[in-house]
């Protein structure tokens, strides 16, 4: 069984989150949920990886949460043991510019888990200049020189 986490900005359109767990709890091989929120939603899901995928959860999240063409996405974790850290630092613009690069790293192959502060920096007014990006990556999967190219391609937007 594996476990993926999607953390994504919900802009309070709920305040129960019940009928998301009954409906992803509904899909083909999904074996557990677990929904906790703060400022930010994050949707732990346990699941069969002969069933359904990471991918389709993602899409299945933004898709009940009526979200798939809003940059949402604040960070995510594969729940995988063996990572490696890079830490970025940037002076993003706006969420639609982190969106990108949230984007580029879920869709990745390798990337394991991202965590920033740019929802409490650019919403809650947060001081200081840079952004981080912390990047955990499975060096057996990604190999240096794709991490590389991968950090130039989303240095366009920070």
């Amino acid at each position: 069984m594996k476990e993926f986490t999607l953390i994504v900005d919900c802009y309070n359109y709920f305040k129960d989150y019940s009928e998301l767990f009954d409906y992803l709890y509904s899909l083909n091989g999904v074996e557990d949920v677990v929904i906790t929120t703060d400022d930010l939603l994050a949707v732990s899901v346990k699941y069969n990886e002969k069933i359904i995928n990471d991918d389709r959860i993602k899409l299945e999240i933004l898709a009940f949460l009526n979200s798939l063409n809003y940059p949402v996405i604040y960070g995510f974790d594969r729940h995988m043991k063996e990572t490696k850290l890079i830490k970025l630092n940037y002076r993003i613009c706006c969420e639609f510019c982190f969106g990108n690069i949230i984007y580029t790293l879920i869709e990745t192959k390798g990337i394991e888990k991202v965590e920033s502060n740019f929802y409490q920096k650019y919403w809650k007014k947060l001081e200081g200049d840079d952004y981080f990006i912390n990047i955990y990556y499975n060096p057996k999967v990604i190999s240096n020189k794709k991490l590389d190219k991968l950090i130039k391609e989303i240095d366009v937007y920070g």
